[in-house]
């Protein structure tokens, strides 16, 4: 059964950038399996843009990606999007926010408001990147373990598994990653990424229905 989902995709310092083409194979997958993807993309991620398409549209699912603190999530430059002061926006909808912070309050009181459950992270959401490939995520073998373990989530959820489900998946992904480098004949080149591997799954939560799903 097809479902809305709507995604914010941020594409204006190198942090976006990364976030930007990782969305990318989130699309591919939602369209495969007949989701109505609405994506906000560039200037069209700024607090216009993104509440007309919550209160039109109704999506099912909201995937956020971009920069954010404790208390909100933002789009283009900066811009913020939702807020503690808004997060009534995110009623019975299941968010994955791909941000900094946003999982410490703004889940918590999102979820307190009518969302049906939102998954981020409690601190800052971080990932290394290849000196010579920061123009060039697509290239950059060593952001990738980061775009594997935190994609699962929004994934899992596509297809149509539960919140706790897509979870669950992204812990065990980030175990495998770490893992495979630690096992790798290059360890000490590896110990930086294993180290902010852990701190995101640490950092990793959800708050709300852990049986809902789009």
């Amino acid at each position: 059964m097809s479902s809305k989902i709507l995604i914010t995709r941020p594409n204006y310092d190198p942090v976006t950038a990364y976030l930007y083409y990782w969305a990318s194979e989130v699309i591919d997958t939602a369209k495969g399996y007949s989701h109505v993807v609405m994506e906000l993309s560039g200037l069209k991620v700024n607090e216009k843009e993104f509440v007309g398409h919550i209160q039109k549209a109704k999506p099912k699912l909201v995937l956020l990606n971009g920069h954010g603190s404790e208390t909100m999530i933002t789009g283009h430059n900066r811009e913020p999007l939702v807020t503690i002061d808004t997060a009534e926006l995110l009623e019975d909808k299941i968010t994955y926010a791909l941000s900094c912070s946003a999982a410490k309050q703004l889940g918590p009181i999102a979820v307190k408001q009518g969302a049906r459950a939102f998954i981020g992270y409690e601190n800052d959401f971080t990932f290394t990147t290849a000196r010579n490939r920061e123009g060039n995520p697509a290239k950059d073998k060593r952001a990738e373990p980061f775009k594997n373990a935190v994609n699962i989530v929004s994934i899992s959820l596509i297809e149509g598994n539960t919140v706790d489900g897509a979870y669950q998946r992204s812990q065990q992904r980030f175990h495998e990653e770490i893992r495979k480098l630690a096992s790798s004949a290059a360890k000490n080149e590896n110990k930086d990424v294993r180290f902010w591997l852990f701190w995101d799954m640490d950092c990793q939560k959800y708050d709300g229905d852990g049986t809902a799903r789009i």
